[in-house]
């Protein structure tokens, strides 16, 4: 790392450095071999450096830590994408609850992965108090036909 740093340090230099020159170069005949000797200046104290840089050696790399890591990783997308689903269908079935007129205890969703990986909700379980109890009907049909998915409604 110290040897970038060193390398960055010298491109920034030298570009300083061509930057004043070029301010200074003379009008006229020499114009052209001045600039040029400013442009051959840079590149050289951009490109030294880095054929220094073939005896950096850079930290390896283990391959079967990282198909871990990814695997772990993965596994916590899909944990985090199937509660997302569940989540999004308990919030349409409380918001249609609530247009009823009714405030859930619960809602519990199951959904499964389909064998194109797609998250499919299967069934929604729905707890109301037992003051909304003669509204399961009611509730059931209207979250099913909002969702499409089969509805179970109980009171307790």
């Amino acid at each position: 790392m110290e040897a970038v740093q060193s390398w960055a340090m010298s491109v920034c230099l030298a570009a300083l450095a061509a930057g004043i020159a070029g301010t200074l170069a003379p009008k006229g005949n020499l114009e052209k071999i001045y600039k040029f000797a400013i442009t051959l200046f840079f590149l050289c104290s951009v490109l030294v450096p880095l054929f220094s840089l073939r005896n950096v050696r850079l930290p390896r790399f283990n391959v079967s830590s990282a198909n871990a890591q990814t695997a772990v990783f993965s596994q916590s997308v899909a944990d985090q994408t199937l509660q997302q689903v569940r989540d999004s269908v308990a919030d349409v079935a409380r918001s249609v609850c609530q247009k009823q007129g009714v405030t859930p205890v619960s809602v519990d969703v199951v959904v499964l992965k389909d064998a194109n990986g797609a998250y499919d909700p299967q069934s929604v379980m729905i707890s109301l108090s037992t003051e909304d109890a003669g509204k399961q009907a009611d509730i059931s049909s209207a979250v099913q036909g909002t969702l499409g998915i089969p509805v179970k409604t109980l009171a307790k």
